[in-house]
């Protein structure tokens, strides 16, 4: 007996594939095999009981496989010739492949020109906020000139809690009657007042501002804005005073 016919009595016992009739026997070891096993050296017998592990985990698989197949709703014969895997083609695959978003965005068919679809108007753009009245007023007026005859003061020191005050004079130096639509100091503590009626071409106006200066020591620097029908519409004057405790 030879080690080459161990070794197919082996396979024998433990075949690679095996049809479902043959799953359901178990195999006998027959006892020239058990003899010659016992007379090989060890290195062999190694080798021997390697070879058999294998194929009985080759023969344990194709079992388990069958009866998975069997319990499936479409069993499939894996010894079957007819049976072969094969490969999408490269035509299938571009059909079941997602479009890229480019490519797709050109498939799209713009939509005929009788058709009932209309596009959604575009939202009408805001509209500018409304002027005040003050500035639509200094606008709406013929212009004019006005020449100022100083644009900024100096109250120099003054005492705290006093209330000083001074006039920015001006002349209408224009063709058409000026008028100031409004004053507006930079901050609370000045209180303005001006000529509230038209000023005739070549007559002469006015601008007073009155600095409270209580609880605010120290030097100050304020402003207050003149709109009217003059070319500039807003001028500002500006002011300084330095407050002294007492």
């Amino acid at each position: 007996m030879t080690l080459a016919l161990l070794i197919a009595g082996l396979a024998m016992l433990f075949p690679a594939k095996s049809n479902a009739q043959d799953s359901e026997k178990k195999p006998k070891v027959n006892k020239e095999l058990k003899q010659v096993m016992k007379e090989l050296p060890a290195d062999l017998q190694l080798q021997v009981l390697r070879y058999a592990e294998k194929q009985k985990n080759a023969y344990l698989a194709a079992k388990i496989k069958r009866e998975e197949l069997a319990n499936s709703p479409k069993a499939v014969d894996l010894n079957d010739p007819k049976v072969v895997k094969r490969e999408m083609t490269k035509p299938e695959k571009e059909l079941k492949a997602e479009p890229h978003p480019q490519k797709a965005q050109e498939l799209k068919v713009a939509p005929a020109q009788n058709s009932s679809f209309s596009a959604s108007p575009a939202p009408a753009a805001p509209a500018a906020p409304a002027k005040p009245s003050y500035m639509q007023m200094a606008e709406e007026m013929p212009q004019t000139s006005i020449e100022w005859v100083e644009e900024s003061f100096d109250f120099g020191e003054v005492k705290e809690g006093t209330q000083p005050s001074h006039i920015f004079r001006f002349k209408n130096t224009g063709d058409q009657p000026l008028k100031i639509t409004r004053v507006k100091p930079s901050c609370g503590c000045t209180t303005p007042n001006w000529s509230k009626d038209e000023i005739a071409p070549g007559g002469e106006g006015f601008v007073e501002v009155s600095y409270n200066s209580k609880n605010r020591p120290g030097p100050a620097s304020k402003s207050i804005t003149v709109t009217g029908n003059f070319t500039e519409r807003n001028k500002v004057l500006r002011f300084k005073v330095d407050v002294i405790r007492e």
